[in-house]
């Protein structure tokens, strides 16, 4: 249980001030062997690796703390250097003094095993980030004023879930871009948590301040929905009410074409992108 402390152990804390709680069955251990799989992440830049320890066996309070620097604008998808998210769980992962021997999976669109490395937790997830860009990485030569973001399943299952196309689109939009978000979301918003903080504001820049002031785990989501909805618009083609939709600062149409024609009678539409899987493609700005 996360939330006990008497299941965990304390080992000090990381120069982001985020107290290192693990579970305790580390320090009862010879060794330990660590398997992930590696992907894209949208506040930690990648999964796998120094996650193992966070979140993986950390404390509730090393978790919060920890979630709570995705709010700097520098935790982002593919960053790693410079990420606050992610050094403090490397330090995290440092603080671990038993031998680890790391296996880090790439999984592509497909589920199948791409490739794997293994050996040293740090090295191995460094080779592993480099085979995942090959794989979920897709090369654009320029941003777009529309991004039609697809979500396919498991992540059309609710709005929490297809909020990671969001994520992926946004990395391909324009200032001032839209994006065009399609998803069954057959079990509509999901966690309902992460939209109620959104609903009780004005604006994008004031969920910001509300979730800066009071921060609770899972309003990270919440806070990079807000962040995008200060520079972009968000239309939306999704199972959840309009009267939610509207709640959340965003627009909601019954179809893609409706958007779209929306969009081109009150814009000066240069190119479009769209995004088939948008929960598994990521674009990538090249030179």
């Amino acid at each position: 249980n996360c939330k006990e402390k008497e299941d965990l152990v304390y080992l000090g804390k990381t120069h982001f001030n985020t107290p290192i709680y693990l579970n305790k069955l580390i320090t009862k251990v010879d060794k330990i062997v660590a398997i992930n799989s590696i992907e894209p992440h949208y506040f930690a830049g990648y999964t796998g690796g120094r996650k193992t320890f966070l979140p993986g066996i950390a404390g509730y309070e090393t978790i919060s703390a920890n979630h709570f620097l995705s709010l700097n604008k520098e935790a982002t998808l593919l960053a790693l250097k410079n990420n606050p998210v992610s050094s403090d769980m490397e330090e995290v992962a440092k603080a671990v003094e038993k031998p680890i021997f790391s296996i880090q999976v790439i999984v592509d669109q497909n589920k199948e095993i791409y490739s794997l490395t293994f050996g040293d937790l740090f090295s191995s997830f460094e080779e592993g980030v480099k085979l995942a860009e090959k794989v979920f990485c897709i090369p654009i030569k320029e941003k777009y004023d529309i991004v039609i973001a697809l979500i396919q399943p498991p992540y059309d299952v609710n709005f929490y879930q297809a909020q990671k196309g969001l994520e992926n689109a946004k990395m391909a939009l324009k200032e001032k871009g839209i994006i065009i978000l399609a998803s069954t979301c057959e079990k509509g918003i999901g966690e309902e948590e992460f939209i109620n903080i959104m609903k009780i504001a004005n604006s994008p820049e004031e969920v910001i301040e509300k979730i800066k002031k009071n921060f609770v785990l899972g309003y990270h989501k919440s806070a990079k929905m807000a962040e995008l909805l200060t520079w972009a618009e968000i239309y939306t083609v999704v199972g959840i009410p309009n009267e939610v939709v509207e709640s959340i600062f965003m627009k909601p149409f019954k179809t893609i074409n409706d958007a779209l024609s929306y969009v081109m009678k009150n814009n000066n539409i240069r190119n479009i992108l769209i995004l088939p899987d948008a929960s598994l493609m990521l674009p990538t700005l090249t030179k």
